[in-house]
This record gives C-alpha cells, structure tokens and sequence, in this order.
C-alpha cells in the first residue's frame, strides 16, 4: 500500500508542461446501491452461480473480438429485439417484499417487455440479456425467465427450461420486482445487451443503445416514494410555470453577481456608461491567474485593449471584509480599481467586474462601490471521472465556470470501484485494465462493465501530462484541484488491475488475498495496509 502511494505520488508530481499564456493590458502583455456478490440473498427465480464459474461457461474471446464488440451470434436476437421499461408501482402492489429480503421491506414493481420484430421464430435459449440494475433485482415473475447477479450492478435475465422461444413479431411481459423504490427515468440505465453462451458474442439491443433514456422507458406518472411521501417535485416544464407567476420587473445591475456581494454601495445619481472593453494595468499582481483572466475574457468577446482601464492595487482592506479572497471594486465612467490584499481577490474582482457586463447591452455598466468577501472558505464542486469519464477539455471548461461563479476547490474523483482514471507510469496496469470498462468475465483486459457502459471496450483516462496541464489550467483561475483516490474501500478498479499483473507473474502489488476471507475485490485487504 505506502510502495503503490509512493509511485503514485512521484509519478505525478514529477515534471512540468502547458502553454497557456495570454497577456492582458494595451501593450499585448467538468444508498451506496452498488452490491457485492456475497451480500446478494438467493431469491425466487434467481440462479446463483460464482463468477468463476460464469466464466468457465461461456468460450474464451480474444483482444481482436472485444475491440470489434464480439459480433457473432448474439446479433441475430439483438437485431431482432427491442427493450420496453414500465414503471408500475412503488407502494400498494401486493408484493410481500420482507419476504424477498428487500432492505427496509420496501421494493417496488416494474415491466419489461421484450419485442421481437422477426418474422421467423427463435428457439434458441442458450443466451443471457445483461443490465446496469441500480437497484437489487429481487424476483422474475415469469416462469419462463430467470435471473442471476454477476457483480456491481451486473445483472442478467435468462431463459429457463420452460422457455418455449421468440414467437414471430411476438413481444413478451416480464414483470420485475427491484429493491426500495424507484422516482425517476434516470433509474434506468442504457445498453442492454444479449451474450449467446455458444461462441460467447455479444450484441447490444439496439434501443437502449443511446443516452436518451425515452426510447426505451415510458415516462413515469408519480414520483411518490412511500403512501405518506408529500414530497413534489421540480422539473424544467413545472419551474417555468412557476417563474411565469411571478411580477415582471427590472432587475438591478448589482443583482447579476453571484454570489452576492458582501455590501454594495450605488450612488444615487450614478451613471450607467458603455465600454468597448478593458485594459488591465498592474496585471503582473495577479500572478499566475492573469493568464486565467486573459483566456477567460477572450472566449467571453471581451477586448483586452479596450477603452475602460481597470487598476489593480495591493493594499489594506476593511475591517470587516478583510482576507485572501477579498476586495473592493470601485466602478465609475472614467476608470475601475480594484484593491485586495492577494492575487486571488484582484481575480475574483475582476470575475464580478464581468459579470456586471450587460452583454445584451452593447457591453454597460454602472457606477457603484462593491465590498466583498466569501461566506465560506471552501466552495467545492465535485465531478465524478471515476464511474463516467471526462475528458480533459471538458474539465477545463468546468473549471472555467467555477472561477465565474467563485468556486475554489475541484474534487475530482479519479478512482473508484468502476474506473481508475490517472497514468502511474510504474504501474501501467491500472490503466490498461483499470480504465476500461467491458464484458470480459476473466477481467484481464478490462473491468466488468457497469453503469449501462455495454459489452465493447470503452475506456479513458488522463496521462501525467493531461492531470499536470489540469493542475496549472486550475491554479491560473484560482482553483485547487483535490484528487481522490478511493482506498482501501471502493477499490476494485485498483484491486483488479493489480490482479491482472499479478496474473503476469509480479505479486508484489497484489491488494487481495482470496485465502482472506475479510479480502474482497471491492476493498484492498486492510491486513497489507
């Protein structure tokens, strides 16, 4: 564990790059429900079988047939299917959920129907269709279809002996019973997909091949949890009605900063005035984040040499705003100064000079004084690279947004159970298989897929270039990049990388021991910490 952080450690922090630099002024200058398999309570019509032995089952598929997504005979039952999702009934459903061993005795009901659109019937029941179940699958009532969990939110139905095929233009109802309750569409997830067990292909149904959940899940008509659930919720359509109630009227310039200033003081007679842009003098005391500010105000139209100069100043502050992050932004026709004890609140003033720009307006502003401070230290947003990648240039636009709305601190989730997203040069293998998600039941080439990310290889990562450029592109808009590396829970990713290069003969990363019985595939065994 200290040997895999020491790596880490150094293999990150070693070395330097990026090439950002813009210059301001005239002169140019993005319930833990997850489930282990040895939580899952057998239930009816639910096969329980070892991940060993699922994979000993189905025919050995190499690099070349996972990268071109398996086609063989899977696709002829996936071509011909399409997946309709019901929600039916949280609460009131007349299913005894103590009894399926559902948490809190709370379970709700849902439909599936399987349309096949062939015009031959199919008869072969050597196949299995796998979801993303976010929720535990707690019975089948079907007769003629079972059900199995392989690990994570892996979830597979299956036919059963009494499986008599796919009738010609047929569709077949599967009602479902899953664990607590479900609310919204986005409980569902994507990419269904079929595995014919004779030559281990794989072939995703098409409808649920896409991120628009409404092409394969019927909009739900209550989002009550529980009989007494007096909860209501918003959404897009419900908040615009609610804003079309309200009274017109103008809103003060002062009221486009978010957040609001601390105090500010709009002189009675002031003069609202337009600008062509801003020249910035004494950019050199912003420090690093002068190439934040000039980035920024190209991608926002704004010109650097404009004809309003703007002068940034070092020096005392009140009282009762005082700190880091503070300042003072004195707006009037003829210039703006902005005073502040550090480079980050000569930043931040400049981020609310900004956002008083109407930009609807031909660029004005108006005359006031602004004093300000931030509420909390702290201002976080989290983004969550590990379960659902992102790429770099989408988090450097994030990080763009955060210095607009004044956030500090980028929690940026790089490893979890479902992905590790970070190049560690001494240990390539956990991104060779820890940043990839696919359906290889021997894990040796990529993780299991979970969250509805499919059968075929899909992968990403960040190399120690991309996470150093994030670094600096941070630093340069006031941003604090915090990376999380889960350990020694929440782990798999990790766990299962260091598998496959103990398969390749070096044991001296191993993070499980299968004699343990305590070590698991989703934690690193706390006896090596």
């Amino acid at each position: 564990m200290i040997i895999l952080f020491s790596i880490l450690l150094s293999s990150i922090l070693e070395g330097s790059g990026g090439s950002e630099s813009p210059t301001l002024g005239r002169s140019g200058s993005d319930p833990n429900l997850l489930h282990h398999e040895s939580d899952v309570v057998p239930q009816k019509n639910m096969r329980i079988r070892s991940l060993e032995k699922e994979r000993n089952r189905l025919p050995r598929v190499d690099d070349a047939e996972r990268q071109a997504g398996k086609a063989g005979m899977a696709s002829t039952l996936a071509s011909n299917l399409s997946v309709n999702i019901d929600m039916e009934k949280n609460f009131d459903h007349g299913v005894d959920c103590s009894e399926l061993g559902a948490d809190w005795s709370l379970c709700y009901t849902r439909s599936l129907t399987l349309a096949y659109s062939g015009s031959e019937e199919y008869t072969n029941s050597q196949f299995k269709i796998y979801f993303s179940a976010i929720h535990r699958l707690l019975e089948v009532q079907n007769e003629d279809f079972e059900f199995g969990h392989v690990m994570g939110d892996l979830t597979y139905i299956e036919p059963t002996s009494s499986f008599g095929g796919f009738s010609a233009s047929k569709a077949i109802e599967i009602p479902l019973v899953f664990e607590y309750w479900s609310v919204q569409e986005t409980d569902n997830m994507p990419r269904w997909f079929v595995v014919d067990e004779r030559d281990g292909s794989t072939a995703v149904i098409e409808n649920t091949n896409t991120e628009d959940l409404r092409n394969f899940v019927m909009p739900y008509t209550s989002t009550m949890k529980t009989p007494t659930d007096a909860n209501i919720p918003i959404n897009a359509e419900s908040r615009f009605n609610l804003n079309g109630q309200t009274a017109s009227h103008s809103i003060d310039a002062s009221a486009r900063i978010i957040p609001t200033p601390y105090r500010t003081e709009i002189p009675e007679n002031g003069q609202t005035f337009r600008i062509s842009g801003f020249a910035v003098a004494g950019a050199a005391l912003l420090g690093e984040t002068q190439y934040g500010v000039a980035d920024l105000m190209k991608k926002m139209d704004i010109d650097a040499r404009g004809d309003h100069n703007i002068f940034l100043r070092l020096g005392a502050l009140p009282l009762d705003i005082v700190g880091s992050e503070s300042y003072i932004l004195n707006i009037t026709a003829d210039e703006t100064t902005i005073t502040a004890t550090e480079s980050a609140g000569l930043f931040y003033g400049i981020m609310t000079l900004i956002g008083l720009l109407d930009v609807n307006n031909d660029l004005t502003l108006k005359e006031m004084v602004i004093f300000d401070k931030p509420r909390f230290d702290y201002r976080g947003h989290q983004v969550d690279v590990a379960r659902n990648f992102r790429s770099k240039a989408t988090i450097m636009r994030t990080i763009d947004a955060m210095a607009m709305w004044k956030l500090n601190a980028l929690h940026l989730a790089l490893t979890n159970d479902e992905g590790w997203r970070l190049q560690i040069p001494g240990l390539p293998e956990l991104t060779a298989v820890g940043s990839k998600r696919c359906f290889d039941l021997d894990e040796e080439n990529c993780l299991l897929t979970q969250l509805g990310s499919g059968p075929n290889l899909n992968s990403g990562f960040y190399k120690r270039q991309d996470y150093i450029d994030i670094l600096r592109y941070a630093a340069r808009r006031n941003v604090k990049v915090i990376p999380e590396f889960n350990m020694p829970a929440h782990a798999r990713a990790a766990v299962m990388s260091m598998e496959a290069r103990a398969k390749k003969g070096d044991m001296s990363y191993r993070l499980m021991d299968p004699k343990v019985r305590i070590s698991t595939s989703y934690s690193i065994n706390s006896c090596i910490i």
